[in-house]
């Protein structure tokens, strides 16, 4: 990740770990669970695929293959270490694998149904990530990202004022070409209403508001109007 640009770097991964723990026990006390595993909800898988969730980013390997090959590494040596049990990582594995926007949007519906348990877990964990993509954060790391890839901030011709409905093939298309403006309402403003967790749905309320006033702010004074 030390090649990352700042949108995907460690502090982004810390931030998300410090999301999904405040989730994650936020999770505890209103189901009144024990503090690590074993009840539902294992902290230490929740932990951990927070912090290494975009290890594997596709944005930032060369193929899927490359991507798939350094979270095997990772994980087999955090099992051989004794740190992770072949359960946890295969837990941990599951949530990375599936936690992404692109995925949900493209998920089949005759995919395999998860435990509770599991399904929790890639909740709050796709949750924490969600968090950071809106709000203050998640305006600057979109900027941020877009001007990694050099993508114009605007375009003039193509402004939308509100959601675009994509299936997954079309999002992804349009994500690699589109100006960094159109990402808002490609995916960032959708977030809100596909946020899992009961805090995560009340965080995103007022980060998605922000946002909204933001991108408002950003058409006046594109306009000349303010």
């Amino acid at each position: 990740m030390a090649r990352n640009d700042g949108s995907h770097d460690f502090l982004h991964a810390e931030r998300v770990w410090r999301a999904a723990r405040r989730l994650c026990r936020e999770w505890r006390e209103s189901a009144g669970a024990g503090p690590s595993s074993g009840e539902g909800v294992d902290s230490v898988v929740v932990e951990v695929a927070a912090l290494c969730h975009d290890v594997a980013d596709h944005k930032y390997h060369p193929s899927p293959a490359a991507a798939e090959a350094i979270l095997t590494e990772l994980l087999s040596e955090l099992a051989d270490r004794g740190r992770l049990s072949p359960e946890r990582c295969s837990r941990i594995r599951h949530i990375i694998e599936n936690m992404s926007f692109s995925k949900e949007i493209s998920r089949s519906e005759e995919s395999p149904p998860l435990s509770p348990a599991a399904m929790l877990e890639l909740q709050i964990v796709q949750d924490a990530d969600r968090l950071d993509a809106i709000g203050a954060i998640g305006i600057a790391r979109t900027f941020t990202f877009g001007g990694s890839r050099k993508r114009a901030l605007y375009d003039p011709g193509d402004m939308p004022t509100k959601v675009v409905d994509l299936s997954g093939e079309e999002y992804a298309a349009r994500s690699r070409s589109n100006a960094t403006y159109n990402h808002f309402f490609e995916k960032l403003l959708k977030l809100k209403e596909m946020m899992k967790t009961s805090m995560g749905r009340r965080l995103a309320e007022e980060r998605h508001r922000y946002m909204q006033e933001f991108l408002e702010r950003f058409r006046q004074e594109i306009e000349g109007e303010a």
